[in-house]
């Protein structure tokens, strides 16, 4: 279980990944460096934290497939397999 603490610290630099990495987005969509600047002044985001216990029988588990509609997702990495991406 992540402590609020946790919680915040993550939080506070996966918003700050996503700011930094604003100007390498917009230069590849050739636009300035500072085209996403005041779009992202009140972002709306959400932190899922998704836990799924050992797994003796095998049963799958997991998110169904879904699409993300979002701007960008940051996932944490760990030593599970799972994430599938399609293009």
């Amino acid at each position: 279980c992540m402590s609020q603490d946790a919680v915040k610290t993550y939080t506070h630099a996966i918003d700050a990944l996503a700011r930094a990495m604003l100007p390498a987005y917009a230069l590849a969509l050739e636009q300035r460096p500072d085209f996403f600047d005041d779009k992202f002044e009140q972002p709306c985001w959400a932190l899922r934290l998704n836990h799924y216990p050992p797994n003796e029988d095998h049963v799958e588990l997991g998110i169904p497939p879904h699409a993300d509609g979002d701007f960008c997702t940051f996932l944490l990495q760990d030593d599970m397999p799972g994430l599938s991406l399609l293009r």
